[in-house]
């Protein structure tokens, strides 16, 4: 079966950067949340930060999970948990960690 768009899309991104499946995400995610901190947050780290990642860790997903209904018949609902996790978890930690030197800064 043919690849989708999206699938063909990764493959020639994978191909250039020569980097796993996980490191793409890990990436992925921090790109999209340095930009949101810089561009929409204006230098501020918040929790609202986190949503422009959360929007494409989904959005890659869908995509993902309705690539593999179509080829494989089913979804491969670890696989995409885990990419979901690869995703959002450095800018998650990131934020979290700004909030708490936040507040032991105002103890």
């Amino acid at each position: 079966m043919e690849s989708s768009e999206y699938q063909s899309f990764k493959f020639v991104i994978l191909e250039i950067l020569h980097l796993s499946k996980d490191a793409i995400h890990i990436h992925v995610g921090l790109i999209v949340f340095c930009l949101a901190v810089v561009i929409w947050r204006r230098g501020r780290l918040d929790y609202l930060s986190l949503l422009p990642v959360f929007i494409a860790a989904g959005a890659m997903e869908f995509l993902d999970l309705r690539d593999d209904l179509v080829s494989l018949g089913y979804m491969r609902w670890s696989a995409s948990a885990h990419d979901l996790i690869n995703t959002v978890f450095w800018p998650t930690v990131a934020v979290i960690a700004c909030k708490w030197l936040e507040t032991r800064k105002n103890l």
